[in-house]
């Protein structure tokens, strides 16, 4: 094993060198046909043999190999495959002058078995052309720019279509067993595809047979993901995809936007008996919700906010507004906000960042609704005997109205896809909540009285809402 290896260590040396010698002869040879000439008796099979005897060092080594082995034989194709291809090229170029191109693709379209004259010759020609043999080589040794490259070669030039890229794909995903790994050359095309942008025809491979390949790759690519799977029909592993890119979508809530808009369209294009689907709908109408919140508060901040980042900017704008900072109207505004923002993510109450965040939003609302002034209305009103209507308008355009109607509206969405949630019972405990906060902070003024007429009111508003869920 010793003396293999010492042998493959001298052979690799030699055509290293050999090669060499073609890269430095080629760029002094000026005619096309002494550059073909050398390339064809030199330069490619000193690279196929380079090949050869790399590749037998790696499997035939019984102790590690050596170091660089392994990168020489990865770095071959990339060193050496341009030139091959350039000259490749010229060959073909030339032919397609001399009208020996023609003359053989009319023949081969035409299905003629021809054994002597122009025609056969022709053919015999093409057949020889330097570009297949860097195919045969490429694909022998995994080369994967180099065999795409050729195989765009061919192309370009009318040689073959884009089946032939396909061959080599459907011939490597049956001998893999249909399983696609990162080092395949179905899988490089793919990647190339995607890092182009040719995006059309990187899906286009679900239609050609690798609809199983497609989606392994493009698992780690969501964004993408999706369109294959409505593709093939996977409208529910398409919502729930989407769902995902959504969430993984940090740095621009245009495109958050979108791609939750997709995610409702697509669950509700989806089974309605399916109760994930039904899940998946829900979260993305709330992210929608949460994005449309997020700009009326119009925050310093341009990438999409956690419900817990989003309430608790809220929060600080409705403070700051409260202590004579900012615009009053506003600060109620953003109060409203964060207790919606709040109610659109109920599941998540059992956190304890929820819950003080949640008790923070509604004493901020409390806050902005001004009871004392409610009060003055309200025994005002009580005094008119038979005149309740002032008192009515006054509190339906209370913040703490208004945000227990949008409370309600939110829990009632969620709860129609998390049965363990109650609205009733969350709106009972923010209410009596508030009323232990106005006993302690007002506690003989009526404004307790008052508070409870509110939240009476506001939950006869609320009842057909709730009724809903």
């Amino acid at each position: 094993m010793a003396f293999l290896a010492g042998s493959y260590i001298v052979l690799n040396t030699l055509f290293s060198v050999a090669l060499q010698g073609c890269v430095q002869l080629l760029s002094c040879l000026l005619q096309p046909s002494e550059r073909l000439q050398l390339v064809h008796q030199a330069h490619l099979p000193s690279f196929e043999a380079l090949l050869n005897t790399l590749r037998d060092t790696i499997r035939h080594s019984t102790t590690p190999v050596a170091p660089g082995v392994r990168e020489e034989y990865a770095e071959a194709a990339s060193e050496h495959g341009p030139a091959l291809l350039a000259t490749a090229e010229e060959e073909i170029s030339a032919m397609g002058n001399a009208g020996i191109l023609q003359v053989a693709s009319e023949a081969i379209a035409a299905g003629e078995i021809l054994q002597e004259g122009p025609a056969a010759e022709s053919v015999v020609q093409l057949n020889r052309a330097l570009v297949f043999q860097v195919e045969r080589v490429a694909q022998q040794h995994q080369c994967h720019e180099l065999l795409y490259n050729t195989c765009d070669l061919l192309l370009a030039y009318g040689l073959l279509d884009e089946g032939r890229l396909l061959v080599h794909m459907k011939q490597e995903v049956q001998e893999s067993g249909g399983q696609l790994s990162a080092g395949s050359f179905t899988y490089y095309v793919m990647q190339r595809w995607r890092a182009n942008g040719e995006l059309v025809r990187l899906l286009h491979l679900g239609q050609q047979g690798f609809q199983q390949q497609l989606q392994q790759f493009l698992s780690s690519h969501p964004a993408l993901l999706w369109m294959s799977q409505v593709q093939s029909g996977q409208i529910s592993q398409a919502a729930g995809t989407l769902a995902t890119a959504a969430d993984q979508e940090q740095g621009s809530m245009a495109k958050r936007r979108r791609l939750l808009g997709l995610c409702r369209l697509a669950a509700r294009a989806a089974s309605a008996a399916d109760p994930a689907t039904t899940r998946t709908q829900a979260a993305a109408s709330a992210g929608l919700r949460q994005l449309a919140l997020q700009e009326q508060l119009q925050l310093p901040v341009t990438t999409p906010l956690t419900p817990a980042q989003l309430a608790s900017a809220a929060l600080q704008k409705a403070g700051a507004a409260a202590a004579g900072a900012g615009n009053g109207s506003g600060g109620a505004h953003a109060a409203i906000a964060a207790v919606e923002i709040l109610a659109l993510v109920a599941d998540q109450q059992q956190s304890e960042q929820y819950r003080q965040l949640w008790d923070r939003s509604w004493l901020s609302v409390l806050q902005h609704s001004h009871v004392e002034q409610l009060c003055s209305i309200h025994a005002a009103a009580k005094e008119a005997k038979g005149q309740p209507e002032d008192f009515k308008l006054a509190l339906q355009a209370t913040p703490l109205y208004q945000a227990l109607l949008k409370a309600a509206a939110a829990l009632a969405d969620v709860s129609k896809v998390q049965a363990s949630l109650s609205p009733n019972d969350v709106l009972d405990s923010v209410a009596n909540t508030l009323i232990a906060k106005v006993q302690q902070k007002q506690p003989a003024d009526g404004a307790v009285e008052c508070l409870r007429d509110l939240l009476t009111e506001a939950s006869r508003a609320a009842d057909p809402i709730l009724a809903s869920a």
